[in-house]
């Protein structure tokens, strides 16, 4: 006879049973051409976090293009993320995911559907900052809702500030260039995802450059680079093309001359008479004496990566579909709106220089709250959606297939409701992180899933279209826009009487690199 308590251990002991033989998921195991990587399985999604894709650019490779990474024995552990490159101290200690800096710091994360698959679309991710903080690995852009929509999904990490965009004369002889050092590293990231993508179920035929704000403006420099021919299939630029730096980083002009001085005061400064020095310099230092005298290092018309001014370069892009598009309100988050109209006029001036007072004249503002709304309007207009007509004109007539957007819908979140469709608002639709516990809702849960569509249907055919989706033409010789609000509509032209009077401002500058009169 069973008592009560044998039949409690029995039924214990066929519990324990069957949780003892469900099917645990085995570590995905690829081989790549450095060696073996043993990634983590999420069920219908696996990853591989931590990927080495070249070289630490330390010691005697620092300010130098990125090696490749050599080959290493047995199987490496790819469970974790990487260190993220130095960023600007000011800034990154509010963000998460930034804590771990290093200068050994190029490494990708790799997420991938599960099981026996191929010949899927690749998209990877260039991170935005500024060119001065982010990272592949930060929370926002973990991989995992894009890859279960049929994508393999890549982030990236590469140089940052100094140590990523430093120029200095002594560079320019010894490499017969020198910066942009950061934009080296995502090219070699995308020739390691050529190489190696296909093991993991992309098709290295398919792949997709995407990203915002900085990132965008790489994605463009990248199309727009005889250095990235090749290397990519599709490109995708949010809130970022190239010639929008002038006015979205305050007169950045890109300027090789204006970058070697600030590199030469910045050694001076350090105390270090020489190159070798200044490599033997900590990274660190350099960082936080780069912030400390406040110079900003970016990308610069270098005449190797980057050939010409941003403008001078319409006409000369790599042959691939473009996606191109900006938000309703890119100007906030971006910069601090103003709390004033002498705020506002000390923001053009900084911005527009000489020709603030035009601007002025044109956008008036005679209280704090007509002070934000122009510099709104003028900083999303100037820094954002003039330079992505000027992308999509020139692409356009350049014959490539071009799509434009515009996400104009306000979240009900903290910043939606104070900032609108801020300055990267369509980051969390594009990677499914759209949670309630932030303000968010079933539409816009509903409207992540639809973009997640468009963008793995592009990067997937170069066409954003497929069956049961809202159509989205080309942008054509009616400039035809995906308009991304409360529903979706198309409209033609945006602001074009404005966008003129913006272009008419930024004349292309003659590029000023060595060499070159």
């Amino acid at each position: 006879m069973r008592t009560l308590k044998t039949a409690k251990v029995i039924l214990l002991t066929a519990l324990l049973t069957c949780v003892l033989t469900v099917p645990v998921p085995a570590a995905p195991l690829v081989q790549t051409s450095g060696g073996l990587l043993q990634g983590v399985s999420l069920g219908k999604v696996d990853c591989f976090l931590g990927v080495p894709f070249a070289e630490p650019p330390v010691g005697e490779l620092r300010w130098r293009p990125p090696r490749e990474k050599a080959p290493w024995r047995g199987v490496l552990v790819a469970d974790k993320f990487g260190p993220v490159p130095w960023q600007h101290p000011a800034i990154s200690q509010y963000l998460s995911g930034l804590e771990n800096q290093a200068e050994d710091c190029l490494y990708l994360n790799i997420w991938a559907p599960a099981g026996e698959v191929s010949d899927l679309p690749v998209m990877v991710w260039l991170a935005g900052g500024m060119f001065q903080f982010g990272a592949g690995s930060m929370p926002p852009y973990d991989g995992t809702a894009l890859a279960k929509k049929g994508a393999v999904v890549v982030t990236i990490n590469y140089r940052l500030g100094p140590l990523g965009y430093l120029v200095h004369p002594d560079m320019a002889l010894e490499q017969a260039h020198s910066g942009n050092y950061g934009q080296l590293d995502q090219l070699a990231a995308l020739q390691w995802v050529k190489e190696n993508i296909s093991a993991f179920g992309g098709s290295p035929h398919k792949i997709t450059m995407f990203g915002q704000s900085a990132g965008g403006s790489s994605v463009w420099m990248n199309l727009y680079s005889p250095l990235g021919k090749g290397l990519f299939d599709r490109a995708i630029i949010q809130s970022g093309s190239g010639p929008g730096n002038r006015f979205a980083l305050h007169g950045f002009t890109g300027s090789w001359q204006e970058a070697a001085a600030m590199g030469q005061y910045l050694g001076e400064h350090l105390g270090a008479s020489s190159l070798a020095e200044l490599r033997a310099a900590p990274a660190e230092s350099i960082n936080s004496a780069a912030a400390e005298l406040n110079l900003f290092f970016g990308p610069v018309v270098d005449g190797y990566y980057l050939p010409d001014d941003f403008r001078n370069l319409a006409g000369t892009a790599n042959n691939v579909p473009v996606m191109v598009g900006t938000t309703g309100n890119d100007a906030m988050g971006w910069d601090d709106p103003p709390a004033s109209v002498a705020e506002y006029q000390a923001y053009l001036q900084l911005t527009f220089g000489e020709q603030a007072a035009l601007v002025e004249q044109a956008y008036p503002a005679a209280s704090p709250e007509e002070a934000w709304s122009r510099f709104d309007f003028v900083g999303t207009t100037a820094g954002f959606t003039e330079p992505a007509r000027f992308t999509a004109r020139a692409c356009q007539a350049q014959g490539l297939d071009v799509y434009r957007y515009l996400f104009a819908y306000a979240p009900d979140t903290e910043r939606g409701k104070l900032w609108g469709a801020h300055h990267d608002v369509e980051i969390p639709y594009l990677f499914g992180a759209v949670s309630p516990d932030e303000g968010y809702g079933a539409f816009d849960q509903a409207l992540s899933g639809r973009l997640m569509k468009y963008w793995v249907a592009f990067a997937d055919t170069g066409n954003p279209n497929e069956l049961g989706q809202y159509y989205w033409p080309a942008y054509g010789a009616q400039e035809n826009i995906l308009l991304i609000g409360e529903a979706l509509a198309v409209v033609q032209g945006y602001f074009n009487g404005d966008c003129d009077f913006f272009e008419g401002m930024a004349p292309a500058a003659p590029p000023d690199y060595p060499g070159v009169e």
